[in-house]
């Protein structure tokens, strides 16, 4: 069997039971409370609802064939009585998905402005932006990651005609770019790379190409690196082809 539908399977059928348990808990009033240990993660936010904010992207069809269909809106709330989880659904697709801490402070924020842009918001215990995610027709538009100080650290950007990432930029924490890499043909995913110091000066520039079957950026053309003064160092040339 192919682990990778057999993993899909799971996840589904854990989800769906969840949709029958809480359909179950409303109709009789007992909703179940949880502790924000048992449902956030530090790094990646609200792991109860990771599996479900999957299926809701990719799943629709199979949770409709089966006859299953999340209508309206839907709670869920920690153990102090605090509301830990609000949504809310249209049609079986949902229009409004966020996720709390325990002390109030939103945690993931995702809406649909229409039936093809997706936007998710993902926050710091303390407020401050950590993530901000954009789709549409499932493809992903941009993606930004912020330092809890509220500074820039990653902004993807993608070129949706061509499917391909656009822009990729990074910085240091102290606000300076770090490396800046720029799609110039998209043809042949051939990027710009340039690299900085934390002191603003030329760290190292050159060419990639994006090999597509592998996720993988290669050297190509030439490459030259300079020391934190802005003193040259050398130039490798790269030879590489993609036959």
């Amino acid at each position: 069997m192919n682990t990778r539908f057999y993993i899909v399977g799971l996840i589904l059928l854990s989800f769906m039971n969840g949709l029958h348990a809480q359909s179950t808990h409303s109709k009789n009033g007992n909703i179940p409370r949880f502790t924000q240990s048992q449902v956030i993660d530090s790094s990646d936010g609200a792991n109860l609802y990771r599996r479900l904010m999957k299926v809701l992207e990719d799943d629709y069809v199979q949770l409709k064939s089966l006859g299953y269909d999340v209508q309206g809106w839907n709670e869920e709330y920690f153990e102090s009585g605090q509301l830990m989880h609000i949504s809310y659904y249209k049609d079986g697709k949902v229009v409004l998905f966020k996720n709390f801490y325990e002390s109030g402070q939103c945690q993931h924020y995702i809406t649909y402005t229409d039936s093809s842009i997706c936007n998710i918001d993902m926050y710091f215990e303390d407020g401050a932006l950590k993530h901000q995610l954009s789709y549409c027709n499932g493809k992903p538009k941009k993606i930004a990651e912020f330092y809890q100080s509220g500074l820039p650290k990653v902004l993807i950007e993608f070129n949706q005609e061509t499917d391909c990432v656009s822009t990729k930029k990074f910085w240091y924490r102290n606000a300076e770019i770090q490396e800046e890499i720029k799609l110039e043909d998209a043809e042949s995913k051939k990027f710009s790379d340039t690299m900085y110091f934390p002191n603003g000066q030329l760290k190292e520039k050159g060419e990639l190409v994006y090999l597509p079957e592998t996720k993988v950026y290669m050297n190509v053309g030439t490459r030259t690196t300079y020391e934190s003064n802005g003193k040259k160092i050398h130039t490798t040339k790269y030879h590489f082809s993609q036959n």
